[in-house]
C-alpha cells in the first residue's frame, strides 16, 4: 500500500520496509565517510613518517586532497536524499521546513570539515622530489621538498614495500634554498648509509653542511 503527495516520492505505511531512496541516501553517506576516513588515514600516516609515493606528483597528500574533495559530492547527494525523504513524510509546513534547514546545516557543517581537511593536506603537499641511488647496489633514498616560506625542509625517505616510504632523516636549509634542484650537493655512500654535503644557503654558495643518513 502506497500513498503519494503532489507527485513526490511515495510514502511508506508503518510496518513496510523503507523505500530504496532512503537506502540510497545512506549509501551515499557511507561512500562519503569512506573517502573522509581514507584522507584522514593518509594524513595520520604522513604524521607518523610514513609516506606514500605512487609516482611524481602522486603521493599521500595529493591523494588525501582528492579524497576529501570527492567526499563532498556523495555527502551532498546523501543528505539531499534523506532530507527530501524525511520532508515528504511530514504534513506540517513549519516542521518540514525545520527538518530541511537542520539537514542542510548539518550537510554544510560536515562539508566544511571535509574542505578544511583538504585545505590542510593541500598546505602539506610537497614540492619536487628527488631520488638518489647508490652507484654499486640497489639502495636509494627519496628526498622531498617541503619548504615553507624561508625554511627549507627536505625529509629523506627510504623505500620499503612500494609505494611505502619511511622517513630516515631530514635536511634543513636557509632562505628556501633547494640544493638538490640546483645541484649544489655531493653524495657519498657507504655500508651504513648516505653522507650528504650540501649548500644550505644560496647566499653562501661555498659553504657546505654535512648530514649523515643512516639506512637499513
Amino acid at each position: 500500500m502506497e500513498l503519494t503527495v503532489d507527485g513526490q516520492d511515495s510514502l511508506t505505511v508503518p510496518g513496510e520496509r523503507p523505500r530504496p531512496s532512503t537506502w540510497l541516501g545512506v549509501a551515499w553517506l557511507l561512500v562519503a565517510s569512506c573517502f573522509g576516513l581514507g584522507a584522514w588515514f593518509l594524513l595520520e600516516l604522513n604524521s607518523s613518517d610514513v609516506y606514500i609515493h605512487l609516482a611524481p606528483g602522486i603521493n599521500s597528500m595529493t591523494l588525501g586532497v582528492c579524497l576529501s574533495l570527492l567526499a563532498i559530492v556523495p555527502l551532498t547527494a546523501g543528505i539531499c536524499g534523506l532530507v527530501r525523504r524525511a520532508a515528504v513524510g511530514i504534513r506540517h509546513r513549519w516542521l518540514s521546513l525545520l527538518v530541511k534547514t537542520a539537514g542542510w546545516l548539518t550537510g554544510i557543517g560536515v562539508g566544511v570539515v571535509f574542505s578544511y581537511l583538504a585545505f590542510i593536506m593541500f598546505l602539506l603537499t610537497p614540492g619536487p622530489s628527488y631520488v638518489l641511488e647508490a652507484p654499486n647496489d640497489d639502495r636509494s633514498v627519496l628526498i622531498v621538498n617541503r619548504t615553507i616560506l624561508h625554511a627549507g625542509g627536505f625529509p629523506v625517505y627510504e623505500p620499503r614495500n612500494w609505494p611505502v616510504y619511511v622517513q630516515v632523516g631530514s635536511v634543513i636549509t636557509n632562505n628556501a634554498h633547494d640544493p638538490f634542484r640546483d645541484g649544489t650537493y655531493r653524495q657519498f655512500w657507504n655500508d651504513e648509509g648516505l653522507e650528504l654535503e650540501f649548500v644550505s644557503d644560496y647566499m653562501e654558495p661555498n659553504r657546505y653542511e654535512n648530514e649523515f643518513i643512516r639506512l637499513r
